[in-house]
């Protein structure tokens, strides 16, 4: 045993002299300070960024970007294969180690609605991404909070296009470009330790909070911390609207879940209150500049006039990683009442921890929805009365207790859908990856019920109604292997018409499996 206490940065090490404290990786100097990481943070050179596919390549000459010489090219059908660039980082362990951001400079080009386009930039440590918005050709500077992934041991630093879109081809004309990408240390407060939220009390002179700036449109709102209105009479965030204002502010925190071998059933709960049938919007994600965000809907809260706690089971692809938790108003059936009515929506206690419901599922979550009672993260629309729960009904399910049951009241346009991010292994030989699930679509659903794959259905097909429960084996694109990837079902078509039913109606999912499978295209 070494046995010697050693200052800020180092560690004990034993050498010819005897036990010597030492900087510990990527610190040096006296006193210990990080020198930075990656090798090459400028794209100057390509030996650095040893990890180039399908395409994306080093331009270490070129001049176009704002930081100097050098950038990380992403052009045309690459944004639409998985695309990336990477090297492999040694990072010291955690607990001798600063908090660290990756500050990254970038920009994006091409269309980016729902169809075609680079769908934003990923910037992966081992399995946590981050996701920063497009730019539409201007260059910005992203910022993300390094969760635990990035910590203890050798880690994949990569950047890549965020997402696959429907759209795309050969010369859509959708591009990335990267000029610098380097980990920093964090300013003091701005990125929380593994398990615990920024401020999740909301305490009044505690920071932490975010108030994104809202849209333009007349009178008054705004985003605060504030004395006696949350739980128990004790501080509170607030969203506040005053009444003939337009305005959508949005408010959030930051947190930070560890890896699944700390924390292998992760949960995260909150405490809300607003005024009777007023709708908001929880979301997880990255919260960025001029309050655009990269977002995955955790829930849509429909107030009654009295305070709730919820907790949700947070899916696998927050471990590891440090993600924003926000809120914004949602605009009800018609401006006027919107418009017309003040408005004091209200968070407190927000806090992480742990539940053996949730399971331990590190390709996707609760693939049996064994989690009830807590709330599911989805990331479809609903409108009152149109639910998405795992619920505990084994007269229901097609096996064991759990079941995800959609029910709805209403069909037109996508208004109720199922959502989740999925890791794609990598293929085993000829085998490629897929997915297996189960549904059970009524025999008259009302309307068109179908699973799309990637956003704005890279891939999508019908589910049959009738006939009780349905297999469906859906091949997972191989380029993106060992990342994440979308896929939901979804309850309703763009142009379909408003259709309400008599009595509520529900398709049920149950039994999700990732695997390889012969049936399925192999990466090269």
């Amino acid at each position: 045993m070494c046995g010697l206490q050693c200052g800020a940065h180092e560690e004990c090490v034993l050498s010819d002299g005897g036990p010597e404290c030492a900087c510990t990786t990527g610190y040096a100097g006296t006193p210990c300070e990080w020198t930075g990481t990656p090798e090459s943070p400028g794209f100057s050179d390509p030996d650095a960024w040893p990890g180039r596919t399908n395409g994306a390549a080093i331009e270490p000459l070129s001049e176009v970007g704002p930081t100097g010489i050098g950038i990380a090219s992403f052009r045309e059908s690459v944004v639409c294969n998985a695309g990336a660039v990477s090297q492999v980082v040694e990072m010291p362990d955690y607990d001798l180690a600063d908090p660290f951001v990756v500050v990254m400079t970038y920009r994006t080009t091409g269309i980016d609605i729902l169809g075609s386009g680079a769908g934003g930039v990923a910037v992966g440590y081992n399995r946590a991404f981050a996701h920063a918005p497009s730019t539409n050709g201007a260059w910005w500077e992203a910022r993300f909070c390094l969760g635990e992934a990035a910590y203890n041991g050798e880690v994949k630093f990569q950047v890549a296009a965020a997402e696959r879109n429907a759209g795309c081809s050969p010369g859509d004309g959708a591009t990335i470009e990267v000029d610098r990408f380097e980990v920093l240390v964090a300013d003091a407060g701005e990125c929380p330790a593994p398990g615990f939220v920024l401020n999740g009390d909301a305490n009044v002179d505690g920071g932490g909070w975010f108030f994104g700036e809202p849209l333009f449109s007349p009178g008054f709102a705004e985003g605060r911390l504030q004395d006696g209105v949350g739980e128990g009479g004790s501080s509170g965030a607030v969203l506040y609207k005053e009444a003939g204002s337009g305005k959508r502010v949005t408010l959030g925190t930051r947190l930070s879940v560890p890896e699944a071998s700390a924390l292998p059933s992760p949960t995260l709960s909150f405490w809300w209150s607003a005024p009777a049938d007023q709708q908001f919007l929880a979301e997880i994600g990255n919260f960025t500049r001029a309050g655009l965000a990269v977002a995955n809907q955790l829930d849509q809260l429909i107030a009654d006039g009295e305070p709730h706690r919820y907790t949700y089971c947070l899916p696998p692809w927050t471990q590891g990683n440090t993600i924003d938790l926000f809120f914004r108003q949602l605009v009800p059936n018609g401006f006027d009442r919107f418009f017309e009515e003040e408005s004091t929506f209200v968070v407190d206690s927000v806090e992480l921890g742990s539940d053996d419901a949730c399971g331990t599922s590190t390709d996707l979550l609760d693939p049996s929805f064994d989690s009830s009672p807590f709330r599911w993260p989805h990331s479809g629309p609903g409108w009152p009365g149109n639910t998405v729960r795992a619920i505990d009904a084994p007269e229901l399910a097609r096996n064991g207790d759990g079941v995800l049951a959609m029910r709805y009241g209403t069909a037109n346009s996508m208004i109720t859908g199922f959502g989740a991010r999925i890791w794609i292994p990598p293929s085993d030989g000829s085998e490629g990856p897929q997915l297996i699930f189960h549904s059970n679509v009524p025999a008259d659903p009302g309307a068109r019920v179908s699973w799309v794959l990637g956003l704005a259905g890279f891939a999508t097909d019908e589910l049959l109604p009738g006939g009780g429960w349905r297999r469906t084996e859906v091949c997972l694109p191989p380029e993106w292997s060992e990342r994440w990837f979308r896929f939901g079902v979804q309850v309703g078509d763009f142009f379909d018409e408003v259709v309400e039913f008599d009595a509520q109606r529900q398709v049920l999912l149950d039994d999700f499996e990732v695997r390889t499978d012969p049936a399925c295209r192999a990466s090269n």
